[in-house]
C-alpha cells in the first residue's frame, strides 16, 4: 500500500519540526513547505531588527537552510513558496483597513483562514505537489463525530498552549484534510523531545508574534488631529490624533486631565470620536458577532448555552448565543465582561469543543435584534 502524503507547514520552529518527525515515525510520507512573505507591499517599512522572530521577518538564508538541513536529514522533500502578494491582500490590507476603523483585528486568525489553510495549499497543488493531508504544529485536535457526521475541533491538552481559538474560522472541508499531531502534547515535552533528537538547542526561540513595532510606521500612517474625545454624555474633553491610535480599554496615551483614571470605552468611526469613561463603563454583556462560522455543530436556530472567549488570553465565561440571521449571532454573557472589542474574534466552546467563531461587531450593551 502506498504511503499517505502529508504536506507539512514548516516555520523553522520546534513545533512544526517535531510535527514532521512524528508523521515520519507514524509511517506517513511528509512533504515540507515554508511560506515566504518577504516581498509584501509593506516590506520596506519593516524594522528588521525588531522583527527577527515574527511573521514579518525577512526570512534569511540561515533560517531556510536550517529547515532544509532538517528535511534533508529525514529525506523529506522541501519547498519554499512565495505568498507575499496573497499575504498583503488578505492579511495586511485587512489589518490596515480594520485598524483605520479603530477596530482591533486579529491577523493570525485571518492568516490561518486565507493563507495557511487555503492559498498555500492551492499554490502547492498548482506547483504539482501531490498530497492527501495538510499538517501543522498547532496545539489542537480534530476528531470525527459519527453521530453528527461532522469533524470536531477540540482544544489541545496543554492549557497554556492550546491554539483552537486561532482555528475557529476553519471549515469542515479544511478540517477533514488536516492533521494536528501536537494536540496531545505538552509544550515542555515538545522542547525535551526536539532537544533529545538534536534538532535545535533547548531554548530555541519561537516564531509566534505577528509584528513587533510601530503599526503606523508599518502602514505608512500619519497622526490625524481633528476628532473629539468625549465622555459618555457627549461632552468634549479634547482632541484625538487618529482613531487608529486607540483601542478599547486603553488608559495610557489618552492625554486628558480628568483627575481620575479614564479609559477608552468606545471608538466611533462614523462620528470620528473617541469616547472615554471610568473603568466600570468598560463592562458589558450583550453584543453582536458577524460572519459566525459554525465549526463542530451545524448552524442552530435557537439559543445555545456555551462558554465564550472574547480574545485569546480571555478566560472563558458562560454565555448564551442566539442566531440573529444567517451569518450573525447575539452573545449575552451571564456576567458582564471587560473591554469587549470590535474587530476581535469571539469563540464559543462546549467544554473542549469549538462550537464556532466570528467577528465582534459591537461592544455595547444594547443592540437591537
Amino acid at each position: 500500500m502506498a504511503k499517505i502524503n502529508v504536506l507539512v507547514g514548516l516555520s523553522g520552529g520546534i513545533d512544526s519540526s517535531l510535527t514532521m518527525y512524528l508523521l515520519k515515525e507514524r509511517g506517513f510520507n511528509p512533504i515540507g513547505v515554508t511560506m515566504n512573505f518577504d516581498n509584501n507591499i509593506f516590506s520596506e517599512n519593516i524594522d528588521i531588527e525588531k522583527n527577527m522572530n515574527t511573521c514579518l521577518s525577512k526570512k534569511n538564508r540561515e533560517a531556510i537552510n536550517e529547515i532544509r538541513a532538517l528535511t534533508d536529514r529525514f529525506n523529506v522533500p522541501f519547498y519554499e513558496i512565495d505568498l507575499s502578494k496573497e499575504f498583503s491582500e488578505f492579511v495586511l490590507q485587512y489589518f490596515k483597513n480594520e485598524y483605520l476603523k479603530g477596530k482591533t483585528p486579529n491577523p493570525c486568525i485571518m492568516c490561518n483562514k486565507k493563507i495557511k489553510f487555503d492559498l498555500l495549499l492551492q499554490k502547492a497543488q498548482d506547483m504539482g505537489i501531490s498530497f492527501d493531508y495538510f499538517a501543522t504544529g498547532h496545539y489542537a485536535k480534530i476528531e470525527y463525530d459519527d453521530k453528527n457526521g461532522r469533524y470536531l475541533l477540540r482544544k489541545g491538552i496543554d492549557p497554556k498552549k492550546d491554539q483552537s481559538y486561532f482555528l475557529s474560522l476553519l471549515s469542515q472541508d479544511v478540517l477533514k484534510k488536516t492533521i494536528f499531531p501536537l494536540g496531545d502534547w505538552i509544550k515542555e515535552d515538545v522542547r525535551k523531545k526536539v532537544y533529545e533528537l538534536n534538532f535545535f538547542s533547548y531554548n530555541k526561540k519561537e516564531s509566534q508574534d505577528f509584528y513587533s513595532g510601530d503599526l503606523n510606521k508599518l502602514f505608512g500612517l500619519e497622526d490625524n488631529l481633528g476628532g473629539n474625545i468625549v465622555n459618555s454624555n457627549g461632552k468634549s474633553l479634547g482632541l484625538h490624533n487618529g482613531l487608529h491610535n486607540y483601542t478599547i480599554g486603553q488608559r495610557r496615551g489618552i492625554n486628558i486631565a480628568a483627575g481620575k483614571p479614564i479609559y477608552v470605552t468606545k471608538i466611533d468611526k462614523e462620528e470620528n470620536i473617541i469616547v472615554v469613561g471610568e473603568e466600570s463603563e468598560l463592562f458589558s454583556s450583550r453584543f453582536k458577532v458577524t460572519n459566525f462560522n459554525w465549526v463542530s455543530i451545524p448552524p442552530q436556530n435557537s439559543p445555545l448555552k456555551v462558554n465564550g472567549r472574547i480574545r485569546y488570553r480571555h478566560k472563558e465565561a458562560p454565555c448564551i448565543i442566539t442566531p440573529a440571521d444567517e451569518n450573525s449571532i447575539i452573545v449575552e454573557f451571564v456576567t458582564p465582561e471587560r473591554a469587549i472589542t470590535p474587530g476581535q474574534i469571539f469563540v464559543a466552546y462546549n467544554n473542549d469543543v469549538v462550537v464556532g467563531g466570528g467577528f465582534i461587531n459591537n461592544g455595547e450593551c444594547k443592540i437591537e435584534n
